[in-house]
């Protein structure tokens, strides 16, 4: 393994080492409000609180995946002591599993070097600066699931049903996780309907799938409360949580606008960086210039992930935001891809198409949503 390792260029290296040491940091330090709200709500679903009827939180449906581990733990220990270590522990290892099935998916589509940089900079960037499984991080999971799931359907040329009824189960996931992801529907019919051999069977088995599991878990929770209470509870949830607001665009504008400012800063210095570090030091001894400077661009980008992940600066609520800027590394990567799709194969293509499908309705879906300014939802 020493072997292999001494075999990569020392970029590749640096960026590991700085992967695996923000990774140690995230388990002994990320806990914040965030935190504690996913703990708690998952711990009182473990103690026998009912949804709707007795949690009115708006995260609810998030809560199960945590609340899996937590009753591990309790059973296995008998005390909550260490309980938020072991959560971000778990939280870790499930994003290992998730980087892997990744790996194993886009190894197809992907140089080794794009694939690096790839899962690097998924494993070291968490929604809101936690690793537990809150519902954010459970959508990006699930987004990309979702997505690994409907690559590998297309690519087996649809043969057997597996990975399509393995990515309705993703998105209903993605739903329990968000609620507002449910306005991926009708793009992901339209990803079916523009890449199946068989249209017609695809379209109706997933929307079987996803309507038999929603019928399912709707069912459930009415037995539990009865129609009628499960009616004025989830009126009380929607009218009685101001902190999470469906739309107000109009006021969240200026505010992400100022983001946005930010954002360009940060990103032009790091392309002013990139082209001093080539030109001064590595002009003889590079044949593409433009390439390097994008691959210098995205390494000071991953360095400044690293720097501000281990500097951890939450209490100052400017410092955070300005520690969660390389985040908005998602505005570049898009724009690039879409310039370079015509040097793409048709497999890549796809793949592209359907991952920015996913990616954009995502974060729109976040919008609906959040509380949160627009570089976290990013």
């Amino acid at each position: 393994m020493l072997r292999t390792l001494r075999r990569q260029p020392k970029w590749m290296l640096l960026i590991l080492g700085g992967v695996v040491l923000v990774s140690i940091k995230r388990i002994f330090t990320d806990f914040n409000i965030d935190c504690e709200y996913a703990i708690a709500l998952s711990y009182r679903m473990v103690k026998g609180d009912h949804m709707i009827a007795q949690m009115w939180e708006p995260h609810q449906t998030s809560a199960f995946l945590n609340a899996f581990f937590i009753a591990i733990y309790l059973f296995l220990t008998g005390t909550t002591t260490g309980i938020a270590l072991y959560l971000n522990a778990v939280g870790l290892v499930v994003k290992l599993g998730v980087a892997y099935l990744f790996y194993r998916t886009f190894r197809r589509f992907c140089n080794k070097n794009i694939l690096f940089l790839m899962l690097a900079f998924f494993l070291t960037v968490n929604a809101k600066e936690s690793i537990i499984l809150e519902f954010s991080n459970m959508m990006i999971y699930f987004s990309i699931l979702l997505l690994c799931a409907l690559l590998m359907h297309f690519q087996t040329q649809q043969r057997r049903p597996l990975f399509l009824v393995l990515a309705a189960v993703c998105f209903c996931l993605e739903v329990l996780s968000y609620p507002s992801a449910i306005i991926l529907f009708p793009m992901l019919l339209a990803v079916l309907y523009h890449y199946s051999g068989t249209k017609c069977r695809d379209i109706m088995l997933f929307t079987g799938i996803c309507v038999l599991n929603g019928g399912i878990f709707l069912g459930f929770l009415v037995i539990q409360t009865g129609w009628d209470r499960f009616l004025e509870c989830v009126q009380f949830i929607v009218m009685g949580d101001n902190t999470h607001p469906i739309g107000g665009f109009t006021e969240k504008f200026g505010v992400y606008i100022a983001d946005l400012g930010a954002i360009v800063a940060l990103f032009a210095m790091c392309a002013l960086l990139s082209v001093l570090i080539i030109r001064l030091f590595f002009q003889k001894r590079v044949e593409n210039p433009k390439a390097c400077y994008v691959n210098a661009f995205f390494v000071l980008v991953l360095l400044e992930n690293f720097l501000q992940a281990l500097l951890d600066r939450r209490e100052d609520i400017q410092m955070w935001r300005a520690g969660a800027l390389y985040s908005a590394i998602y505005l570049p990567v898009l724009l690039l891809a879409y310039r370079l799709r015509k040097y793409c194969s048709k497999d890549q293509k796809m793949a592209l198409q359907i991952g920015m499908a996913i990616s954009i309705m995502g974060g729109i879906a976040a919008l609906l949503l959040t509380n949160m300014p627009f570089i976290t939802t990013l």
